[in-house]
């Protein structure tokens, strides 16, 4: 038998005595021991009832911390398990990221070697129409595939959002309708103003999104190999293509907010779709430049434009953007 006591010892806490149970335990006969319990039932009066209430206490408590013990152990187990799924699910979503990244680069690079191909086919022929209608099923592809993987990348990385967007001067956080990091320079009530480089504009909260690492991220997310290859190809495409008509819609946007010309360009935009017009031209002006990104980022996202590319020396050059309509 294991030499070990069956009770716990508690320093400064009353207790009711326990002579009769030990006297019992020793060898003190039973009708002695019965006959010691029937007089001493009445001979403790309130203090002794007062410490039987106190054991009682005791015990609950003690019961009561075991509980909590063993909900909190729970809460932990289930917390690892949470954890164990969100890295298995971050495995699957980068594993299936990269097979999708694969598989587009292979479509490039096919995309790539049919534009070789009718750069060819081009130098061997002069008619206009063969060359129309090439670039532009060319434009088109190179649009979806574009689409396709932005649309794809937003649907993989949409889970992944952590924690709840940090309203208040100085933070950094993501603004939907630019697709950009921005900082915050102030709030009022629902709106607040951002910058994004030495553009300043006003946006609403409920367009912010948590950035991953606030303090250290960039003020622009950088586009990956794959896109800045299909921009390529795509305005390639597209100047390639029948020229920009000087009776197309035109839209200028040189002086306004970021926000003010977005909102023009979109109207144009979907003004000019409904009308069906081929192309819209955007003069945003030169300037620091930071127009004519948020510009030129937005149409890179916009589903009214297959594809859009800077102005050629007679059409205004780099100071206009040139749309051509989906």
């Amino acid at each position: 038998a294991r030499m070990a006591p069956t009770y716990r010892l508690q320093l400064g806490a009353a207790g009711s005595s326990s002579a009769i149970d030990v006297a019992r335990r020793v060898g003190l006969p039973e009708a002695i021991c019965v006959r010691a319990t029937e007089l001493a039932k009445n001979a403790g009066g309130a203090l002794a009832q007062a410490l039987v209430a106190a054991n009682a206490e005791r015990d609950r408590a003690e019961r009561e911390r075991d509980a909590h013990a063993a909900a909190a152990r729970a809460a932990e187990e289930e917390l690892a398990k949470i954890r164990e799924e969100r890295a298995a699910f971050e495995r699957t979503r980068r594993h299936e990221e990269l097979k999708f990244r694969e598989a587009l680069r292979a479509e490039l690079e096919f995309a790539r070697a049919q534009l070789r191909e009718l750069s060819e086919t081009l130098r061997k022929q002069s008619s206009h129409k063969v060359v129309d209608k090439a670039t532009e099923d060319l434009a088109v592809r190179i649009h979806e595939q574009a689409q396709a993987e932005r649309a794809v990348r937003d649907a993989l990385a949409g889970p992944l959002a952590a924690g709840p967007v940090k309203i208040e001067p100085g933070a950094r956080v993501k603004l939907a309708r630019l697709d950009a990091v921005v900082e915050i320079l102030e709030r009022d009530g629902d709106e607040v103003v951002v910058s994004a480089g030495s553009l300043k504009m006003r946006a609403r909260v409920d367009e912010l999104l948590p950035v991953g690492n606030a303090r250290g991220a960039p003020k622009r997310e950088l586009k990956s190999a794959q896109d800045k290859q299909a921009d390529h190809l795509a305005r390639a495409a597209a100047s390639a293509a029948k020229p920009f008509s000087v009776a197309s819609p035109k839209v200028d946007v040189r002086g306004k907010r970021a926000e003010e010309a977005l909102r023009e360009l979109e109207q144009t935009l979907d003004r000019a779709t409904r009308q069906g017009e081929g192309f819209v031209l955007v003069v945003h002006g030169h300037g620091t430049g930071a127009l004519k990104a948020v510009m030129r980022e937005y149409l890179d996202r916009s589903p009214y434009a297959a594809a859009h590319r800077p102005g050629e020396s007679h059409e205004g050059g780099d100071g206009v953007t040139v749309v051509s309509l989906a």
